[in-house]
């Protein structure tokens, strides 16, 4: 299964993706593998989160960066609507003689800036036949959205500084990896900028924002425990 998460800052808008892959009948048994990267840059000013079957995905958007390099796409309509127009073309070539409810389901959150430092928030899916939905509310949950659109609901500010809503974005990932097993794997998280477009976080950093994560639970927890700091 797959978690990405996509929030907009004061300052910036991050993507994060958990790196589980999930096959087999969720009810029951099912292999888990840990290897899978969700969220990834598109061109050099936009990021993009992907959940589905993930060696299709993969194959889907194999040449996508290539194509938006020739077309010199900058802002995140731009690259919204070439990304929309090829996968598209591409999903319909390799199922379009399968019914509509046997075909896999690929959805992409793409993010970045228009001109004049605008932030944007799309999300496009096969099931709504790569139909762009832009978000009007500062974020986009993909692939497990109940919980994690309760998290955001409850800790999310538009107001915030990118920091601070990378951390959001680590915990909701990690507190629904401790909620659902489909959820799990390394986190990745991109930031992006209008001045400097997409990148992407180290293991490290990933790593320290988790770390204070869990201090600050820690004080809540013993708050609500009676304990005393």
């Amino acid at each position: 299964m797959t978690l990405v998460v996509a929030l907009q800052a004061s300052d910036g808008i991050v993507i994060g993706g958990d790196g589980r892959g999930s096959f087999g009948d969720p009810r029951g048994f099912m292999v888990i593998s840990d290897v899978r990267k969700k969220v990834a840059s598109l061109g050099h000013y936009c990021g993009m989160g992907i959940s589905g079957p993930p060696d299709i995905g993969s194959a889907l958007l194999k040449d996508v960066n290539e194509l938006l390099m020739s077309q010199n796409a900058s802002s995140v309509e731009d690259v919204m609507h070439i990304v929309r127009e090829y996968v598209k073309a591409q999903y319909n070539d390799w199922f379009g003689q399968m019914p509509w409810d046997k075909r896999p389901v690929i959805s992409l959150i793409i993010c970045g800036y228009e001109p004049q430092a605008i932030p944007r928030i799309y999300m496009i899916s096969s099931e709504y036949d790569w139909a762009p939905m832009l978000s009007d509310s500062g974020f986009h949950v993909m692939g497990l959205p109940l919980f994690p659109t309760y998290l955001v609901n409850r800790f999310y500010s538009s107001s915030a500084n990118m920091h601070s809503i990378a951390a959001l974005v680590e915990y909701i990932i990690s507190e629904t990896a401790g909620q659902d097993p489909k959820v799990g794997g390394p986190i990745t998280i991109g930031i992006v900028t209008h001045e400097l477009g997409y990148r992407e976080l180290n293991q490290e950093e990933v790593s320290a924002l988790h770390c204070k994560n869990e201090k600050h639970y820690t004080i809540l927890s013993n708050y609500f425990r009676g304990i005393s700091s």
